[in-house]
């Protein structure tokens, strides 16, 4: 009867870290409410030393694509913030903001992600600051096509 108390212990840790470390993008508190209201701009960083930084600015269509992409992207959560990667990897940086008619603003998403391998998502009106590992190894194909607008 110990030995099974001990056994349900030990299984019932192991799922409570899995639950902890395993994020679904819909579990990101406020991403599902974002919506064509928003504006949004990303700045890329190629790799590439000799391309230059490019802003786009989302149109109504991108903004959703954006938000269904990590919906749909499933993360594993990082304990620190300091992360390395191999090789080159192009850098985007992710603004979503959401202001009223009086220009305040309502809400807001400052996300960071470098190529494949790693996101950081900062949301201060949701107090969220999460460090991310990607699980998609076409999540940087997905979003490119996001920003040229060639999605269906």
């Amino acid at each position: 009867m110990k030995r099974r108390l001990v056994i349900a212990s030990v299984l019932l840790i192991i799922l409570l870290l899995f639950c902890f470390f395993h994020v679904r993008g819909s579990e990101l508190t406020g991403i599902a409410s974002i919506s064509e209201e928003y504006t949004a701009t990303v700045m890329k960083q190629p790799a590439s030393l000799t391309e230059k930084e490019v802003q786009y600015s989302l149109n109504d269509r991108q903004i959703t694509a954006m938000r269904d992409l990590f919906l749909e992207t499933t993360f594993t959560r990082r304990l620190s913030s300091g992360f390395s990667y191999t090789g080159p990897k192009d850098e985007y940086v992710i603004t979503l903001e959401l202001t009223g008619a009086d220009g305040k603003q309502l809400d807001f998403f400052h996300i960071f992600c470098v190529g494949n391998q790693y996101c950081q998502i900062s949301a201060p009106y949701y107090n969220l600051n999460l460090n991310l590992n990607i699980h998609d190894p076409n999540w940087q194909d997905a979003l490119e096509r996001i920003l040229s607008d060639d999605f269906s």
